[in-house]
Parts: structure tokens; C-alpha cells; sequence
């Protein structure tokens, strides 16, 4: 549907401490974009150089991350169809 579009995978996580193996939020949701990016790159309805990723980290929060509900809510990834074409 989007064959001419860039399209961004963004990675967003709430403010609660990262733990495991990622340093912070902003590794954590690189991390979690690459993931949606490596899903969608194998589809063959879309090319690889249409996709990129960011990670925002817990600089964009939708909700409140005072509570844990809000936490769960902030944690995502969103694809962004953009205008520009390639």
C-alpha cells in the first residue's frame, strides 16, 4: 500500500530503570525497533531501504510513567508511514 513511502519503526520505553543486557532506555527500544525492522524487512511486499529505525528512549511518553499502567502504556514500538517518497 506504502511502496513509495520511507517508513520509520520507533522504539519507545517508559522511565522505570532498563535492566538485562540493554544500558538504557534509549539501547532498549533501538533494540526493540530492530526487531519490528528485521520482521518487516523480510516481507517482500517491502524493500529494506524504505524502513529505519529509531529509539527514542523515554523521551516521547504518551502517558504518565508515575504508575505502573502508564509504564506498559509507554513501552511500545510505532510504525510512521511518512510523505516523503524514495
Amino acid at each position: 500500500m506504502y511502496a513509495k513511502q520511507r517508513i520509520g519503526i520507533e522504539g519507545h520505553t517508559a522511565q522505570a530503570s532498563v535492566g538485562g543486557p540493554w544500558r538504557d532506555g534509549h539501547h532498549l527500544s533501538s533494540a526493540q525497533a530492530m526487531a519490528v525492522y528485521e520482521l518487516l524487512s523480510r516481507q517482500p511486499e517491502i524493500a529494506a531501504n524504505q524502513l529505519h529505525i529509531t529509539g527514542h528512549g523515554a523521551n516521547h511518553s504518551v502517558y504518565s510513567s508515575a504508575t505502573p499502567a502508564g509504564q506498559r502504556k509507554n513501552q511500545r514500538v510505532e510504525i510512521v508511514v511518512y510523505p516523503e517518497t524514495l
